[in-house]
């Protein structure tokens, strides 16, 4: 399932129609309507959801998901010649995360996800710790 802008779409169809003479049987055909329609861009109904979570102020464990991932500056050279190996497709915005050292020690970090991997474990979990759950940051306070 995808969500689009009912606005932008709308907006699009009413341009066709002051635009379109007046004599023709149908306005839009039903495959012009789909060729808009599939312009559109779209949200995936799953970051919908996850944004959703992302915003509930309680912790989240890693096994139930990740914080969203959005694409770097890098993504569109995947899969050219201009590719190398240190870089990066998707990454998600900071976040609180709880992390477990080998002692047992639990401690609230801040990190990230890239390419779905927390970027302190790609480091090295035995070192900077596991990260078990994690919680969206709150908003900044609003200047008065």
């Amino acid at each position: 399932m995808a969500l689009i802008n009912r606005d932008a779409l709308r907006a699009k169809f009413n341009t066709i129609i002051v635009g379109t003479d007046e004599n023709r049987d149908a306005l839009l055909s039903v495959r012009e309507a789909m060729k808009l329609i599939d312009l559109e861009p779209t949200v995936d109904a799953v970051e919908v959801v996850r944004c959703r979570d992302c915003h509930r102020e309680q912790w989240i464990s890693v096994e139930d998901s990740l914080p969203p991932e959005h694409d770097t500056i890098f993504a569109r050279l995947y899969g050219t010649d201009k590719w190398k190996s240190a870089m990066f497709r998707k990454m998600s915005d900071d976040v609180r995360v709880v992390k477990v050292y080998r002692d047992g020690t639990k401690r609230v970090h801040h990190d990230h996800t890239v390419d779905g991997v927390w970027d302190s474990e790609r480091k090295g979990p035995d070192v900077y710790g596991h990260v078990t759950h994690w919680m969206a940051n709150p908003e900044l306070p609003k200047e008065e």
